[in-house]
């Protein structure tokens, strides 16, 4: 099985939150998480079962190593921007929004 198969059959896999069998396909495959779009993925998976910090450090590798790879960017982006909130503070006094 070429890498890209591999990649495709775990993205599928990972669609379907079947992390383990994701995760072991990705594996299997000698040198898919050496390519951009299986680092990637796998980042995904890991955000997806909870480990967001070894998640975002394969999206840092990626990023070093492929700096125009707009998935792993974006999903960076997506950890240092924090969600827009209102400010409760902007009040004119009288509980009104300025």
């Amino acid at each position: 099985m070429t890498n890209e198969s591999a990649i495709l059959r775990a993205y599928a896999l990972l669609s379907q939150e079947r992390y383990d069998e994701a995760e072991q396909m990705l594996k299997g495959a000698p040198g898919a998480l050496n390519t951009p779009s299986g680092a990637d993925l796998f980042a995904r998976l890991r955000f997806e079962q909870g480990f967001a910090e070894e998640a975002r450090q394969i999206w840092e590798r990626i990023n070093r190593a492929f700096p125009d790879f707009e998935p792993a960017n974006k999903a960076l982006a997506a950890f240092v921007s924090p969600p827009e909130q209102q400010d409760d503070d902007a009040t004119d006094g009288g509980g009104r929004r300025l």
